[in-house]
């Protein structure tokens, strides 16, 4: 029996030994490849590290048609003490875009107070189809670990796939499209080219998640772990175990890899790999893992074009996957791209002839800062709303020195920094600190917005005015002097001498002061706002002395326009601002009209009142313009403008709603077209007049600024909206030293019979000369619509605000008595349309656009796509030239009609064109979807 006995322990001890072999060998770290050569890494470098949130890829860990997330977490405050914003616990982006809101593939998060649940999760199969299910009671003793689980199956038989939630082992009941269910059901399954490159869990509050376990399988409520302080285990379905509170990360084989022989070869996402400096190498990463049994070949053939559509670049690699078990980086070397430049990507990913998968993504390559040329005042002009996960150097490359606490960084606000009264949390603001200090980055903090412990609830009336109104963080605080008072003075005295800045609310005159209409951002009124920030201003200084306090960045969108005045307008009360504010702060989002915008008369008090006194815009992007054409050039345009007036600061926002594909995380054009612009403005010292010329156009040609730069030279920057103007020859006089496009591209310069050079500009041009130049004539090369906007594709203000209220650029409303006009979701050629609309009947209702700029003699059709919405509206259409010429409408049905008229201009005229419903004509409403006036012959 001994001998047996001997015989048998080393066989068992060799199973045992290979079982531990299989399991290392899973875990082992990442070991990336340049080109096709293979070259040791670490795991997690393909992914930003950030000391509040985990990491993780997704692709073979997440099985698409069944799986189950447990997370065990540990909230340390009240369920209710949340619901100030979207938080999510376990999110996943989709992989391509899936249309307007599709932000998150699968997540399970605690919405904001409006949507009346305390914690969900979404589960979204493409841009239509979104499932849901809601807990309206997120039960939980604050300091106590709880488990959720979320599991998900699909059943092929009947093409369903069903999710279901549990805490601590319990299935749970969700609220889901006004029903209560046990679980939500869908039709058909995801696939795994849906997720993105990466999921993150939140360590950090609300959740304070502190294990992980990731299945392939649909586990049943007796698989869960039901006791909270339990450790996970894994099993022969566990394809992640993440414990040690979040610290030890083990991945396994499942029984899913080995009966599909798992693999796979995906772009490795990242925004730090998709934007370079000139110089620097450039590669394209992709990841790789292999269960299959066998190594795994690939081709992947990546086509690089530049901004026109022109071909840099078509190259083919051999990517092998070894049967290893292993996350494996593939950094395919793309040297031809090295150079500055803006590059479309279109990458194939071939298994033999087959072709697997394509993708579309791009690379920005930045201009490098010409360091023999020193940088002047406006060197630190530009600042942007800097990603609490996300390197700050994506952004100091396109020479941002300033980054604003707000969106995707609110870490300053009172409910995430004392989230339970007295228990100062300053993890995420210490981490956000160091990193943007580290980086170079000036921090402004935006103050404010309590938890709901250190608020007076807001009447339903007020919170009726906005969704956003019924966030808790957005009430009056109940103790100005005590807890709002410590609030301030706890935060600056941590960050003195680290943070310079510090801004006072967000948008404060969306407010709850009688009149305004909508209290989106403060329930209370101007006097407890300003209360407040004398109050703040007074603690800054007692932390800080040497700290700078802002306004409030006054909206130019919202009715409260008496706040942002009140300082000058109310001298005897507010003594012009002092002991208010030390720097004046404005937020520009409607357009600029003739060079000035709403805000340039609160401006124009402030100087007047306190001459030398600051003033930034701390908060713009052009979220509402997708013609991309549009959107670069008004990028130029505000620049400029805002240069001009005099502004000490101009801070962008909008990571993914402009500058970088959410899915991708590419760059856009914005971007590159950004850090151009700033790498040239960098160099200026002065603002000098604007470029003028006989028959100028000021609405065609808005950008004709002109520079000094601090080697002596002259920099011109002109141009025109190409989408609406097409390029134009431009001739000059002058010693022109460079010209470039709006993508830094050379323009040829060629000299005519008279000595003027001679330049076509397709978009906006950057002109260097060694002194000023004189434009001596401007032609269009193109003819275009005469129109701008018809189809009311790009907005003014904020439609996520008031969609009613952000007006089509390019078009006014004017409603007489008993009128209204609304901006609208459409429906046919636009991304909006307006709904004009008369109760009485008194006097016209009109939308128009004036300055329509008809160059020549012939017949012209106007026309508009219109249907009735309600009543028996009667429509006018109509043109107003040297003549004024009419066409009615009557008898509209429920369908979509085009009305429509031939107009004769007999030479060149301004126009004004317009529809709406004239007085005297009833009751009714229409909806316009889009408008058109275009030649139709020539005399």
């Amino acid at each position: 029996m001994r001998s047996k006995s001997r015989n048998r322990i080393p066989s068992r001890a060799i199973l045992i030994w290979l079982m531990i072999s299989v399991l290392a060998l899973t875990a082992l770290p990442l070991a990336p490849s340049i080109g096709n050569a293979a070259t040791a890494n670490a795991q997690n470098t393909y992914y930003y590290q950030n000391d509040t949130l985990f990491k993780h890829y997704t692709r073979g860990i997440l099985r698409p048609d069944q799986g189950t997330i447990e997370m065990t977490m540990h909230p340390t405050k009240p369920a209710e003490e949340s619901g100030n914003d979207y938080e999510f616990a376990f999110a996943v982006t989709p992989s391509k875009d899936l249309g307007s809101g599709s932000n998150t593939l699968l997540g399970i998060y605690i919405p904001p107070a409006e949507e009346n649940a305390q914690l969900k999760f979404v589960y979204r199969k493409n841009g239509s189809e979104s499932f849901s299910g809601a807990l309206t009671s997120f039960a939980y003793t604050p300091g106590e670990r709880i488990n959720v689980a979320l599991s998900w199956n699909y059943t092929p038989s009947n093409n369903i796939s069903r999710i279901r939630l549990y805490l601590n082992g319990i299935q749970q009941q969700l609220a889901s499209l006004n029903n209560i269910v046990s679980e939500v059901a869908i039709t058909g399954p995801l696939t795994e080219d849906m997720y993105s490159h990466v999921f993150q869990v939140e360590k950090s509050e609300p959740f304070n998640v502190e294990q992980l376990k990731i299945s392939t399988r649909e586990l049943a409520a007796s698989e869960l772990l039901s006791v909270p302080d339990s450790k996970f285990q894994a099993d022969g379905d566990t394809s992640l175990l993440v414990k040690n509170d979040m610290k030890t990360v083990e991945r396994y084989r499942t029984n899913w890899h080995r009966a599909t022989n798992y693999h796979t070869l995906a772009p490795a996402w990242r925004a730090e790999t998709q934007q370079y400096v000139a110089g620097e190498n450039v590669i394209f990463p992709m990841l790789s893992l292999n269960y299959s049994g066998q190594n795994q070949n690939y081709t992947v053939e990546i086509a690089a074009k530049d901004p026109y559509d022109q071909d840099v670049m078509s190259k083919s690699f051999t990517v092998q996957s070894a049967n290893d078990g292993k996350y494996a980086i593939h950094e395919l070397a793309l040297p031809e791209l090295n150079g500055q430049g803006y590059y479309k990507l279109k990458t194939k990913v071939f298994s033999g002839s087959s072709l697997l998968s394509s993708y579309d993504s791009a690379i920005a390559v930045l201009p490098a800062n010409n360091a023999s040329v020193t940088d002047g005042v406006y060197a630190d002009f530009y600042g942007f709303h800097s990603r609490y996960d996300w390197d700050p150097k994506i952004w100091t490359d396109v020479n941002a020195r300033i980054s604003r606490t707000w969106a995707d960084a609110k870490v300053f606000l009172w409910n995430v920094v004392e989230p339970v009264k007295g228990a100062f949390n300053w993890e995420k603001t210490d981490q956000y600190v160091a990193k943007s200090r580290a980086a170079g980055l000036d921090v402004l903090g935006v103050l404010g917005y309590p938890s709901r412990w250190a608020t007076i609830p807001s009447t339903e009336a007020i919170m009726n005015t906005s969704n956003l109104a019924k966030r808790p963080e957005r009430w009056v605080p109940r103790d100005f002097e005590g807890e709002w008072a410590n609030y301030i003075y706890q935060t600056v005295s941590r960050y003195k001498g680290e943070v310079k800045y510090w801004e006072i609310y967000n948008e404060v005159n969306f407010n709850g002061e009688p009149g305004s209409g909508n209290a989106a951002t403060f329930a209370g009124t101007n006097a407890q706002y300003l209360e407040l920030l004398a109050i703040a201003y007074r603690e800054v200084k007692r932390a800080d002395p040497n700290a700078q306090v802002l306004t409030s960045g006054f909206s130019d969108e919202a009715n409260n326009v008496s706040l942002p005045t009140a300082f000058f307008d109310q001298a005897n009360l507010y003594h012009n601002g002092t002991d208010y504010f030390d720097i004046y702060n404005v937020h520009g989002y409607s357009e600029i009209i003739d060079g000035a915008s709403k805000s340039t008369p609160w401006v124009n008090k402030l100087k007047a009142a306190r001459p030398g006194t600051s003033y930034w815009m701390t908060e713009h992007m052009l979220f509402q313009t997708p013609d991309t054409d549009t959107r670069l050039y008004k990028t130029v345009e505000w620049f400029v403008h805002y240069l001009k007036w005099g502004y000490s600061k101009f801070i962008n926002m909008g990571t993914f709603d402009v500058f970088f594909n959410r899915n991708t995380l590419s760059p856009s054009p914005d971007y590159y077209v950004l850090g151009v612009f700033n790498n040239k403005i960098r160099k200026a010292s002065t603002v000098k007049e604007l470029l003028t010329w006989p028959g100028v156009s000021a609405q065609v040609f808005k950008v004709r600024h002109s520079f000094g730069l601090t080697n002596g030279n002259t920099l011109s920057i002109i141009g025109t909206d190409y989408a609406v103007d097409g390029p134009y020859e431009m001739k000059f006089s002058g010693n022109i030293v460079s010209a470039v496009d709006l993508y830094d591209k050379p323009l040829p310069v060629t000299t005519d019979a008279n000595g003027y050079k001679v330049i076509r500009v397709p978009n906006t041009a950057y002109i260097e000369s060694s002194g000023p130049i004189e434009v001596k004539s401007a032609v269009a090369l193109e003819s275009r619509s005469l129109l701008k906007n018809a189809d009311f594709v790009n907005l003014t203000g904020d439609p996520g605000m008031n969609l009613c209220t952000a007006t089509p650029q390019n078009w006014d409303y004017l409603s007489g008595k008993g009128g209204s006009i609304c901006t609208v979701q459409g429906q046919q050629a636009g991304n909006y349309a307006v709904q004009v609309k008369t109760t009485s009947g008194e006097e016209r209702v009109t939308i128009k656009q004036s300055g329509v700029s008809i160059k020549e003699a012939g017949t012209y059709r106007l026309s508009a796509v219109i249907k009735k919405v309600e009543g028996n509206p009667n429509v006018y259409l109509w043109y107003q030239g040297a003549n004024y010429v009419s066409e009615p409408k009557t008898n509209l049905g429920t369908d979509y009609v085009t009305i429509s008229k031939n107009i004769t201009v007999t030479g060149p005229v301004s126009a004004t064109v317009g529809i709406g419903i004239p007085a005297g004509s009833g009751s009714g409403s229409f909806v316009i979807e889009s408008m058109d006036f275009v030649k139709v012959e020539t005399p």
